[in-house]
């Protein structure tokens, strides 16, 4: 009972944060930096729903199997059911690691990068640096040249605060194609393979200031759910290696000395209840 409780209570932690996943995966397909790349906001959007409900499901299947974890009898049993919810914690714990494992090398990564450019050293860059950089740079010029407040208000606001004043909005926006802007960053430029003239490159230092200070939260969240599962697999299987001991009346009918009892014919029901209907046939 004791294990039952700490998995049970366990189970209704994980839903929660899968209900907590389901919601942000709409944060991420409504929040208007989602425009900053449509497609892939949406995509990962799906995933983590899929992923929330997922867990979910996983805690609800957990609760069953605890609930028919004495049943011994037919094709559904409690084992069967926890042996499941085994698997499937496994699964996804090895998944979680993968994510973290992933997470804390980007954020190594960009920490080094950030070192450098403090030591004024042109850092190459890293991998994913480039899928960065092919996003954020169309967006900006798109910002640059347009004057939709609905749509780049909070994109220039973002830019204010983590880049440096040569491309901020003051300097860089125009609203008209006769508008004299006296920004760093350069379209023509940046096409050309002139990376100082490219708003990343100008803005970079910021843009990963701006990454590990998401990503690193981010990782301690699945250091906490992996620790969580580990625990849970722990206590499942624990759970799936309990046996309950017979009652003295189950002894007595499987040892032959007495003989099974149907309900109101020679024993109270209670007796009866403790011995399954396939025992009982056997014995008969």
């Amino acid at each position: 009972n004791i294990l039952k409780f700490a998995l049970l209570n366990i189970n209704i932690v994980l839903s929660f944060v899968g209900v907590a996943l389901f919601g942000f995966s709409f944060y991420l397909w409504f929040a208007n930096w989602g425009k900053l790349e449509t497609g892939f906001f949406v995509g990962s959007g799906v995933i983590i729903m899929l992923f929330g409900i997922a867990i979910i499901l996983i805690s609800c299947l957990g609760c069953q199997g605890m609930d028919n974890q004495t049943g011994k009898y037919g094709w559904v049993t409690g084992r069967k059911i926890l042996t499941t919810y085994q698997l499937l914690l496994i699964g996804g714990l090895v998944g979680e690691l993968l994510i973290l494992q992933i997470s804390l090398q980007y954020v190594h990564q960009f920490q080094n990068v950030i070192i450098q450019l403090n030591q004024n050293i042109d850092a190459p860059y890293v991998e994913i640096e480039s899928t960065i950089q092919s996003k954020f740079n169309p967006f900006f010029y798109g910002a640059s040249s347009g004057c939709k407040a609905s749509l780049y208000a909070w994109f220039w606001s973002w830019v204010n605060t983590n880049c440096p004043t040569d491309i901020s909005q003051s300097n860089c926006q125009g609203c008209y194609p006769y508008s004299v802007t006296t920004c760093l960053a350069n379209q023509e430029a940046c096409d050309a393979n002139i990376n100082e003239a490219c708003p990343y490159k100008i803005c970079r230092k910021g843009i990963l200031s701006y990454c590990i200070l998401r990503i690193k939260p981010f990782t301690y969240g699945m250091l906490s759910l992996a620790c969580l599962q580990i625990l849970m697999i722990i206590l499942n299987s624990m759970l799936i290696c309990h046996h309950p001991r017979d009652t003295m009346q189950q002894i007595l009918i499987k040892s032959g000395v007495e003989p099974p009892k149907r309900n109101g014919v020679g024993g109270d029901t209670a007796a009866y209840s403790t011995v399954s209907p396939e025992y009982e046939f056997d014995a008969l």
